[in-house]
C-alpha cells in the first residue's frame, strides 16, 4: 500500500509541477516569412539536431507552397510549388538531410509530395503526384518510417 500511495503522490506532484514548468519556460519567438498572407496550413518538424523545419503557404494571387528551415545560420526560404489552389500541408525530415512534404493540390484534387535536400546548398527538389483518383489528400498526416538509410514516406489522408 506504501509503494502505491508513493506512487500516486509523485504522479500527482507531476501532473500540478509540470504545467508551471512549462509556462516558466523563456520562448523564442521568431517570425520566419512576411509580411503579407504567409503561414497557412504550416506543419513543423525537428531534425536529428533539432533545427527547425517548417512547411507553409503564402496566400497572393496564387497559392505558393513554401519550406523553411534553419540549419544554425539563420533562416532559409525555398517556394517549391505554386497553383492557383494548394491546400494542407505536413512535413516530415530523416536523419540524413531529406525533407518530405505532403500537400494538397486543391484546384486538381490532388495528394502530392515535395521532396528534396536542406543540408545541401540548391539541394534540387521534385515534386510527385502521389494519388489523384478522386478529390484526395484533405486533412493529411505524413510520417518516416527508420527502414534502410533514410526514412520511407507514409502519408495518411
Amino acid at each position: 500500500m506504501r509503494k502505491v500511495l508513493t506512487v500516486l503522490c509523485a504522479a500527482l506532484v507531476t501532473w500540478v509541477a509540470l504545467p508551471s514548468l512549462v509556462c516558466a519556460l523563456d520562448w523564442n519567438i521568431q517570425t520566419v516569412d512576411g509580411p503579407g498572407n504567409v503561414g497557412w496550413y504550416c506543419s513543423l518538424a525537428l531534425d536529428t539536431s533539432n533545427h527547425p523545419h517548417i512547411s507553409y503557404l503564402h496566400s497572393a494571387a496564387n497559392d505558393y507552397l513554401k519550406y523553411a528551415y534553419n540549419v544554425g545560420a539563420g533562416w532559409n526560404i525555398d517556394t517549391l510549388d505554386q497553383g492557383p489552389s494548394l491546400g494542407c500541408t505536413d512535413i516530415a525530415v530523416d536523419d540524413t538531410g531529406h525533407y518530405y512534404i505532403a500537400y494538397e493540390d486543391v484546384q486538381n484534387a490532388d495528394l502530392k509530395l515535395a521532396l528534396g535536400r536542406y543540408d545541401q546548398p540548391g539541394g534540387g527538389g521534385s515534386l510527385i503526384t502521389v494519388d489523384s483518383v478522386g478529390d484526395v489528400g484533405t486533412y493529411l498526416s505524413i510520417d518516416l518510417d527508420t527502414f534502410g538509410l533514410h526514412g520511407l514516406p507514409h502519408i495518411s489522408y
